[in-house]
């Protein structure tokens, strides 16, 4: 599965679906898919100010990035989002390693529901699936 930046923030600083997502793949029930590009864009995120993450919080993150999830090489680079390409890597991602889900609070990705063998969902609607 591949998780969108902002799921990783929510599971940070709430206890809430995303939380549960991230629980879900830490206990080894889905493969944790990401690229570089993605870890760049948590990495950076999880500095901004108005987050306020101790550095506990964000060593934890990065910790389930690296030692957790499994790097993917791009295969090909997509351009489907026109409204904010820069969401184009989630999908790029997903395409390369043939991920069942891609989990996301982005109404840009959510719309597109689909793409190759990959579902696009909430965190909530996610849950319900796979419950």
């Amino acid at each position: 599965m591949i998780l969108d930046t902002n799921v990783y923030v929510s599971a940070l600083g709430y206890d809430g679906n995303e939380r549960e997502v991230l629980r879900r793949c830490l206990k080894g029930g889905f493969s944790l898919y990401l690229t570089n590009e993605i870890i760049a864009e948590v990495e950076r995120v999880l500095e901004y100010p108005k987050f306020d993450f101790t550095p506990a919080q964000k060593d934890a993150i990065k910790l389930i990035l690296t030692e957790i999830g499994n790097i993917v090489q791009p295969i090909r680079f997509f351009n489907l989002v026109k409204a904010d390409p820069s969401d184009d890597k989630f999908l790029t991602a997903a395409i390369s390693a043939e991920a069942d889900f891609l989990i996301t609070g982005d109404n840009h990705l959510l719309r597109l529901k689909q793409i190759g063998k990959t579902r696009i969902l909430n965190s909530a609607d996610f849950l319900k699936a796979v419950s």
